[in-house]
């Protein structure tokens, strides 16, 4: 299996997960799960351009204050309310784009200067 194949089958696995859960015990409509995914892939552009300017001012100390986006999900995703699960896909948008911005640059950052860029 090539590494393209294996990202894509595992890229968003909490937002397939929180709309198999919604699935399965019937919490929303079916037609809403693609809107929720929606509001998870649009948390996750805004908060990767957001997060990308804090991690230039901060650091790597940065990297603390994203782990902590992460820890509501859960909860929120299995409460018995609708807006729990709508905060719970927007934080994981969130959460999954502020990770993915600021582990590209922290990753530039320990690199040598001369082997940046080479994948």
């Amino acid at each position: 299996m090539r590494i393209p194949a294996v990202r894509r089958r595992f890229c968003s696995s909490v937002e397939m997960l929180l709309a198999y859960h919604i699935r399965t015990h019937q919490l929303l409509p079916e037609n809403w799960i693609p809107a929720l995914y929606a509001v998870a892939m649009g948390a996750h552009a805004v908060s990767a351009l957001g997060f990308g300017v804090f991690f230039d001012r901060v650091g790597r100390r940065a990297l603390l204050a994203v782990s902590a986006l992460s820890v509501p999900v859960a909860p929120l995703a299995f409460c018995d309310r609708n807006a729990g699960l709508f905060a719970a896909m927007a934080l994981a948008g969130l959460a999954m784009g502020a990770q993915k911005a600021m582990f590209k640059a922290t990753v530039a950052q320990m690199a040598p200067a001369g082997r940046r860029g080479v994948a």
